[in-house]
């Protein structure tokens, strides 16, 4: 018999770990018999990838917080069918039969859905892994949750060292646990032409160029951009450009640098790029990478690069 997998991702977001864990599922499909779904408590412009390499795909709404909403809040794959409640029952059921083989929580953010599914089938092997440090955690996620899906798990998966660390000094989590498990990007090949394409689009031909990426938040160090390009352009000595790869324009932080970049005359050396599909072919124009994390426990993006 097949084995059989759930995997949980916190979104289907343009992110390190949603990113990471696509990957992983396109080479478990490719390489292996095993079948797995996938639950997420959000949606996201990674959703239809998800779809694509999973047998099912469940939506969870974020605002769920006890096992017994958990069947008018499954939506179905495609999300068209939000009353269809046979769908919205089907993982229910496959969770309560003991139909999985494990369950896969991909990271700290998805703690209380991890805790939420391992009520309704507590003998289900977990594996709980972790992308987050310090900050992250007590930020964006639940340290209490955290700590109890730890409790619940059989292995803990840390991305890099200093998230063991982080782990062992915070949760007091044995080391017979904990598993270092390194993440990676596949390789890519650079289309012919697109590295051409991308300055011209940006009008970069001439121009040194210096590219940065990340999401919007001061966790990725997006706050001091306008900063550091009115530094470059006082100090300068040849033409340069800097890029943010991947802003979200709908974020106040967005706002306020943007508005740095217009009071500081900056908008002829600053340019803003939202989070593209391929940004590997964006990082291939640059001449400089430029990582501005305050933390950051193991940047995918500079593999990538």
């Amino acid at each position: 018999m097949n084995k059989r997998i759930l995997f949980i991702s916190h979104d289907a977001s343009r992110t390190g770990a949603p990113i990471v864990l696509l990957h992983f599922l396109k080479w478990l499909s490719n390489s292996t018999s095993i079948k797995f779904d996938v639950l997420l408590p959000e949606g996201g412009p990674l959703l239809m990838d998800f779809e694509y390499v999973a047998e099912e795909v469940y939506v969870w709404s974020k605002h769920v917080s006890n096992t017994s909403l958990l069947k008018n809040t499954i939506l179905s794959k495609s999300l068209k069918h939000f009353k269809n409640r046979k769908q919205q029952a089907h993982l229910v059921s496959k969770l309560s039969n003991g139909e999985y083989d494990l369950v896969y929580s991909n990271t700290a953010k998805s703690a209380q859905m991890l805790l939420t599914v391992n009520q309704i089938s507590s003998e289900t092997p977990i594996i709980q892994h972790i992308h987050e440090l310090d900050y992250t955690i007590n930020s964006y996620c639940d340290p209490v949750a955290l700590k109890r899906a730890i409790e619940v798990s059989n292995t803990v998966i840390g991305v890099s060292k200093l998230v063991l660390d982080n782990l062992r000094e915070n949760y007091n989590i044995a080391q017979s646990k904990l598993e270092l498990v390194y993440e990676f990007v596949p390789e890519v090949k650079i289309p012919s032409g697109s590295t051409d394409k991308v300055k011209a689009s940006l009008a970069l031909e001439k121009q040194f160029v210096i590219m940065a990426s990340g999401t919007t938040i001061i966790r990725k160090g997006f706050d001091l951009l306008a900063v550091i390009a009115k530094e470059l352009k006082q100090t300068r000595k040849r033409n340069f450009k800097l890029v943010w790869i991947g802003v979200n324009k709908n974020k106040d932080l967005f706002h306020l640098v943007k508005s740095e970049v217009d009071r500081f005359d900056l908008s002829d050396v600053v340019s803003f790029v939202e989070s593209v599909p391929n940004p590997i072919v964006y990082f291939n124009a640059c001449d400089l990478f430029l990582m501005l994390s305050r933390e950051d426990p193991f940047p995918l993006v500079c593999i990538e690069v």
